[in-house]
């Protein structure tokens, strides 16, 4: 298992590539019930943003110092030893050739990333 942790970077692959919701909303209520103080039972799942989404958070809450992102996919990453994690697959920053990985869940939360509009 930790080969799989070691080699699960975001490839070319990927781009284009989303989570089916109905498989996201599943592991939402697993989450809800196995940790209920972090994933608040009746809070509903997340949408997914659609590729091409910008996103942006600010280094250390501080507003001088964004950090930009766009979203080009999404799937469940192997986090730790113990279990999938939803991930946005994006290029950070934007004009990077570098694919790299934002928590799903963070999009829309305080100090969170937020969408550009």
């Amino acid at each position: 298992m930790f080969s799989e942790l070691a080699d699960d970077t975001p490839k070319a692959s990927d781009i284009g590539v989303f989570i089916a919701q109905p498989e996201l909303e599943e592991w939402w209520e697993k989450m809800q019930k196995d940790l209920p103080q972090v994933f608040t039972p009746g809070e509903s799942c997340p949408q997914q943003v659609s590729r091409g989404t910008k996103l942006r958070a600010y280094f250390d809450g501080d507003k001088s110092k964004p950090m930009d992102a766009v979203v080009l996919g999404s799937k469940f990453k192997l986090e730790f030893a113990d279990g999938k994690y939803p991930m946005y697959v994006v290029r950070y920053p934007p004009q990077s050739r570098e694919l790299s990985y934002i928590h799903l869940t963070t999009v829309g939360e305080e100090d969170g990333w937020e969408v550009v509009k």
